[in-house]
This record gives structure tokens, sequence and C-alpha cells, in this order.
């Protein structure tokens, strides 16, 4: 995966952005962008952790995620 220089990204979030976006939208995005960009290298390095072993970690009252619900 190719790494971008922050500058690039800043730029490249802004632009994608609705015209009434606020600040805000445009920070929560990048934080989002970068959260996913970390975890695609986690999984490119096998830094993960099988699903069992989060389910036990996180106590036998998870449910599994069978969907969302739509919004009305």
């Amino acid at each position: 995966m190719r790494e971008r220089c922050s500058e690039e990204r800043v730029t490249e979030t802004v632009r994608d952005l609705s015209t009434d976006a606020t600040g805000d939208n445009a920070t929560e995005r990048q934080d989002f962008l970068a959260k996913v960009e970390r975890g695609l290298l986690e999984s490119e390095r096998d830094q993960t952790i099988a699903h069992d072993k989060i389910r036990r970690r996180f106590g036998a009252s998870t449910k599994p995620v069978t969907g969302r619900k739509k919004k009305q």
C-alpha cells in the first residue's frame, strides 16, 4: 500500500466533502480514513486478532452482528 503524505490526504478529504460540510465533518472524515489505513496496514502485517479471541475478551454476552437496521 502506498503511503501518502498528510497534505495530500487532507486535500483529497476536503475535495470529497459536500459543499455544506463543516470543519468538524472534515476532521471526523480524516480521523476515520486514518483509522481505516491503520487497520489495513495491521492486516497486511498479519497483526489481527481472531474473532473468537475478541468474543472471549469481551465476554460471552457479546452477540454476533447480523445486520444493521435501516433508518426510517
